[in-house]
């Protein structure tokens, strides 16, 4: 994976590409309404599946249309929809949410599938600075660190 990734282009959206792939674990870790942001993480120290990171890596959604996910997915490879999917994932979207540019991208892991409808998605790979929430936050004009609390995490 790479250190800072962020794709919101056309031309990065081709179907059936692999936009990226990694072996760890990630967990839906928060989603903000306000933006309609959505966080996947796979964090630094031990994982669910008995490996030992010193990296935390965010992978941001946004703005989200709609989802379909798990809770989490053992090893990940998101790769931009083929026609034929994306025109599944936004059959029940109705068509005056949707935006020409809104995007289909597909989730796999060890046997768990999903999809996000939105315009960028973009991942960060690092050490997490203590008090730090993600690396997609900007928390330099925000009060002091608070804990998440219900589905508006304050990821932006």
């Amino acid at each position: 994976m790479d250190t800072m990734t962020w794709l919101n282009e056309d031309m990065q959206f081709e179907p059936g590409r692999v936009l990226c792939r990694s072996e760890r674990g990630f967990s839906l870790w928060a989603y903000t309404v306000s933006h309609g942001q959505l966080l996947l993480r796979s964090p630094s120290g031990a994982s669910w599946l008995g490996d030992r990171y010193d990296t935390t890596i965010d992978v941001l959604f946004k703005p989200v249309k709609a989802m379909r996910l798990q809770d989490r997915y053992d090893g990940l490879v998101i790769r931009c929809a083929t026609e034929e999917e994306a025109a599944t994932a936004k059959a029940d979207i109705p068509e005056r949410w949707l935006f020409s540019d809104d995007r289909v991208v597909v989730l796999e892991g060890d046997g768990a599938a999903g999809h996000v409808v939105c315009k960028a998605v973009g991942w960060c790979e690092g050490v997490l600075a203590s008090g730090q929430r993600g690396f997609f936050v900007d928390d330099s004009s925000r009060p002091p660190m608070r804990a998440l609390d219900g589905i508006d995490s304050g990821l932006v």
